[in-house]
């Protein structure tokens, strides 16, 4: 009642909002009601009173909430139109109501930016670049925290000298100045040897799940790490399934000669290779090579956990006790030179229904803001940023397309002048790798990957479709995604701030119906995971 009349004597526009200086959020319903007393008189049957509390403050009965709402509007509406003098000097005391809100809320958000970004360092996951001149530094802001490291302390890690330590005795060794060695797949897909370096806690209090192996082996990791197949390839782990066969780890345990002469059950080559794999000798092969390193199932895991990594030079991929191989792509693709890397742990907040407290004590984001290094808020300098390329590389799915959509939206809410500025770009990785005969190509659309197979087809094809930057290797990220002279790149632009609004308030805002109608509407057009 109160913000209508207001509204109609021009003290607030349209949309609720202080038609003067002061309030520019608009109206609440504390600052409308402050300093307001009325009266109501609801008569009803005792036994059928209920109140929030033993305090008997608020009265919760619904069906008198309907009642008490339009007695309270028709008394107010009486009394504003009859008492306009009245009137005036309650509008005036409601928008200095809102004013002194704002001011506080403003104080508030101060104090809560200097204090979560002042003078803090640079974060730990951040791979960052060897260039110091913005104008050439790319910040490549990747989905997952693979990148960063993520097993629990537990997590064992088979050594060159026959011991298998866990992550915490390896952080302890390592300071003791003791160098470790471990198992590596290398370039030429044999397995070697090499040092372990900087064993460490990547991140604290940290989401994770447990992989159960058909051996038994449990193994506790961030559900973005990367598993290494049997073909060479990686895949995270929350998405790994039984059919999924682990690139194994083999060691000979000693040449002494064992013979049990007391079992009874044996089978002869032939019988097995018959009964259990259709009489073929290479499915029973792949089977002796693949035991114990086929995934069970995947677990969920609702506490969370401090996590670790450790580094390995080159080859970046390591084994762990329990005889599987897990990688990690990301760092190893870019050039250190003027390339850094930022992993974010999954989704980030929804900035669009957020104030600016709650923003800056999200760990993904303040890490971000960190990153970036040109502040937030009313610190915000963009002159202070450092990179001039700030390029978001998510996977191509459902999920990724859900990041890339939350990071759009905190940049444009409390960053835009680095959209205005053309400092932020998406990456475009290809969806599909065409092998023909010893040649490849990639293509970025369905149609694309037709052209190449009608132009190029003569010779044995393998396509490869791309759901995660995880599937590819170090040098085919590195060629279709991070080379500046191979890359495909799309820069963000505003063309109309006030249509970008609408839509980042519709499809990221609190109101349902107008979301609800355009996802209805082009609910046909939209392209799923399958």
């Amino acid at each position: 009642a109160i913000g209508d009349y207001a509204k109609r004597i021009g003290a607030l526009n349209k949309k609720g909002n202080n038609s003067g200086k002061g309030a520019k959020n608009g109206l609440t319903g504390e600052d409308l009601k402050e300093g307001l007393t009325a009266i109501v008189y609801v008569k009803m049957p005792s036994d059928s009173l209920q109140f929030e509390s033993q305090t008997k403050a608020k009265l919760n009965n619904p069906e008198v909430q309907g009642f008490v709402s339009s007695a309270v509007r028709e008394g107010l509406d009486a009394y504003l139109e009859e008492h306009p003098r009245d009137a005036k000097r309650i509008i005036e005391k409601v928008l200095l109501a809102a004013k002194a809100r704002m001011a506080a809320r403003a104080a508030k958000d101060a104090v809560l930016r200097k204090g979560a970004l002042e003078g803090a360092s640079l974060p730990g996951k951040l791979a960052d670049c060897q260039s110091r001149d913005p104008a050439v530094s790319e910040l490549f802001i990747v989905e997952g925290d693979s990148a960063g490291g993520c097993f629990s302390e537990n997590t064992k890690v088979a050594l060159a000298d026959g011991r298998n330590l866990s992550f915490k005795d390896l952080v302890k060794e390592d300071k003791q100045r003791k160098r470790n060695y471990c198992y590596t797949i290398k370039k030429d897909g044999t397995i070697g040897l090499a040092p372990i370096k900087h064993p460490r806690i990547t991140k604290k209090d940290t989401r994770v799940i447990k992989v159960v192996l058909d051996n038994g082996e449990k193994i506790v990791c961030t559900p973005s790490h990367l598993f290494m197949l049997r073909d060479g390839t990686y895949k995270k782990a929350k998405n790994l399934t039984p059919n999924d066969s682990l690139m194994p780890l083999r060691r000979q345990i000693s040449r002494k000669l064992r013979l049990t002469t007391n079992n009874k059950n044996l089978l002869r080559y032939n019988t097995i290779c018959n009964r259990f794999f259709e009489g073929s000798e290479e499915k029973l092969q792949e089977a002796v090579m693949n035991y114990n390193h086929r995934v069970e199932k995947i677990v969920p895991l609702k506490r969370k956990i401090d996590v670790y990594d450790l580094e390995i030079g080159g080859t970046h991929n390591f084994a762990l006790a329990s005889g599987v191989f897990v990688h990690n792509s990301a760092k190893q693709g870019r050039d250190r030179r003027f390339q850094a890397i930022l992993p974010l742990g999954g989704k980030i907040l929804n900035t669009e229904r957020a104030h600016l407290d709650r923003i800056v004590k999200f760990e993904e984001i303040k890490d971000l803001i960190i990153a970036i290094g040109a502040g937030i808020g009313e610190t915000l300098d963009y002159d202070k940023a450092r990179y001039h390329r700030i390029i978001i590389m998510t996977d191509a799915d459902v999920d990724g397309d859900h990041i890339k959509t939350l990071l759009l939206t905190f940049f444009f809410r409390h960053m835009v002048e680095v959209i205005k500025r053309g400092y932020l770009y998406i990456a475009l990785p290809p969806l599909y790798r065409v092998q023909i005969g010893k040649n490849a190509y990639y293509a970025y659309s369905d149609g694309e990957k037709e052209k190449i197979i009608k132009e190029k087809g003569n010779g044995k094809i393998s396509i490869q479709r791309y759901k995660g930057l995880g599937e590819m290797n170090p040098k085919q990220l590195w060629d279709t995604t991070m080379d500046p002279e191979t890359r495909t790149l799309k820069q963000v632009a505003i063309e109309s701030a006030e249509e970008a609004d609408r839509f980042f308030t519709m499809l990221m805002g609190k109101e349902v119906p107008p979301r609800k109608k355009f996802i209805q509407t082009y609910a046909k057009s939209a392209t799923l995971d399958v």
